[in-house]
């Protein structure tokens, strides 16, 4: 066997020993050991930065409805230890000095869309109701629109339009 030929083969067995396993360091290894520039094709597809760093912050921006004023409205989202979506709504009528919470709950992240539901929805009068979150990425921008409905019934009795961009700082708390 050439000498070449054998250390090809010992730089091909060292990138897969356990030191080595971290995909970081592959990458790096592999762009200094064939001379040419290698990116994770996870890296890639999301911007360099992976799905929860990407999705994961503060969207602030402001709402308008159908029915009724608009105002403003943020969304709080983050990844758990074990991977599952959190997030929050928080938003503020024009004119009206209340502030409302609500907990996003089955919030789904896939490709660059978001859905989620809102069990109780707050700063309702007229009984209890629900809502229905779905939003699109689009870089720095997360738009969509909310539907609210009367709890257990599938009629939408007002819609909201909503466009946010990522804050650069953290909410208090957080």
């Amino acid at each position: 066997m050439s000498k070449s030929l054998a250390l090809f083969l010992l730089i091909g067995l060292l990138s897969l020993s356990p030191v080595n396993a971290n995909r970081k360091t592959m990458a790096s290894d592999r762009s200094l050991t064939f001379g040419g520039a290698f990116e994770s094709p996870v890296a890639a597809r999301q911007g360099g930065r992976s799905g929860a760093q990407k999705y994961s912050g503060l969207w602030v921006g402001t709402f308008s409805g159908e029915k009724g004023p608009g105002g403003d409205i943020s969304y709080t989202l983050s990844r758990d230890s074990k991977g599952q979506w959190r997030g929050a709504l928080d938003f503020k009528y024009r004119n009206q000095p209340e502030k409302y919470k609500a907990d996003l709950q089955s919030i789904q992240i896939t490709g660059e869309k978001m859905k989620a539901n809102i069990i109780e929805m707050p700063g309702i009068k007229g009984g209890s109701r629900e809502a229905r979150v779905e939003g699109q990425f689009q870089g720095e921008r997360l738009e969509g629109s909310l539907t609210i409905s009367p709890k257990g019934s599938t009629d939408i009795t007002n819609t909201w339009t909503w466009k946010t961009t990522k804050s650069a700082t953290a909410k208090p708390g957080q």
